[in-house]
């Protein structure tokens, strides 16, 4: 059987939803805890390997890749923004860039970009649903981390967590947008 023919399996397609739901919350978590326990190292080593099998197992791996460059590196922005503004401070900030977010928490955003087109296709037709999941999943993220003490809020605990709801509110369905557009050009 080619790599074709066992990717145009059905229970191919099951396994990798499976795959990138259980890879997600697992490969999170891991990220969280070495940030805590300055092994800030774990976590982008682990999304990369993860990042390889998604590769491998995805049809679009060409296009999976161009969509995870660019949420890691708009993300990456954006948490940088966050630490600029004095909005909140890493557990373990970079070692070699330190007005640049974490490489673990950059390792987040390719994370979250492996689900766009495949955990979360279903809500690309569904605009407001992305905006109100995008607002509730990052602000959750976020206060997740905050009680695990990856992240420390430096402005107060409800301006941060509002911030953070609005911000993810706008790029979930920025980055579902862009997923389809790259999706063209790659067709």
């Amino acid at each position: 059987m080619t790599r074709d023919q066992l990717l145009a399996h059905p229970l191919t397609y099951y396994v990798r939803i499976a795959f990138g739901m259980l890879s997600f919350y697992l490969v999170w978590f891991v990220c969280l805890w070495g940030a805590v326990q300055g092994r800030h190292y774990l976590g982008p080593l682990l999304v990369l390997g993860t990042i390889v099998i998604h590769c491998i197992i995805s049809p679009q791996w060409r296009k999976d890749l161009a969509i995870i460059v660019l949420v890691s590196l708009s993300g990456s922005v954006l948490d940088s923004a966050y630490m600029a503004l004095g909005m909140m401070e890493y557990a373990t900030p970079n070692p070699l860039i330190p007005w640049l977010c974490p490489l673990w928490l950059t390792s987040l955003y390719a994370l979250f970009a492996m689900t766009v087109d495949h955990s979360l296709a279903w809500i690309q037709r569904h605009w407001s649903l992305a905006v109100i999941s995008g607002a509730l999943g990052g602000a959750f993220s976020y206060i997740a981390g905050e009680r695990v003490h990856a992240v420390h809020f430096l402005w107060s605990y409800s301006t941060v967590v509002v911030a953070i709801a609005i911000v993810w509110a706008i790029v979930t369905p920025s980055w579902l947008y862009m997923s389809r557009k790259i999706h063209r050009f790659f067709s």
